[in-house]
């Protein structure tokens, strides 16, 4: 049985791991070796802190697939490429990233990536544009509100 204070440094050491994380996924080359001298632990203690979450790795990999899946739904805006989006959330290739796209969303990145192109090419149905204009409306100073 831990003790409360022990639980308490670990927290606090898995919190600062997890920041340095989230500050360093763009980077290819992070490992736990990094957050280890980041944070100033063991090796083992830095699996130790991620056990709990599935691991460094599978820690940092879903952190790095739940920025990545906007920066995809917003590449048909933006104009990025898929292959810019995985390189720069840190995936060393299109097929990595890939697959692990679809393992942790069920679809793949193109899919989504092309289902956000088809809504923003797609005009808005009339009724959608009645119904802002009296939104619209209802913002000015002095209308009327229900």
């Amino acid at each position: 049985m831990r003790r409360p204070a022990t639980e308490r440094v670990e927290r606090s050491l898995f919190g600062a791991a997890r920041d340095f994380i989230d500050q360093n996924l763009s980077d290819p080359e992070l490992s736990p070796a990094k957050i280890q001298a980041h944070v100033g632990v063991s090796r083992a203690m830095v699996y130790r802190l991620f056990e709990p979450v599935g691991g460094v790795s599978a820690y940092a990999r879903r952190r790095r697939l739940d920025y990545a899946v906007i920066a995809v739904a917003a590449a048909a805006r933006t104009g990025r490429s898929l292959s810019q989006v995985a390189y720069g959330h840190g995936f060393r290739s299109d097929s990595n990233f890939s697959r692990a796209f679809r393992a942790r969303f069920g679809i793949p990145p193109g899919e989504l990536k092309s289902d956000e192109a088809r809504i923003l090419l797609q005009p808005p149905a009339p009724d959608d544009i009645q119904n802002a204009l009296g939104w619209f409306r209802e913002l000015k100073p002095g209308a009327h509100r229900a």
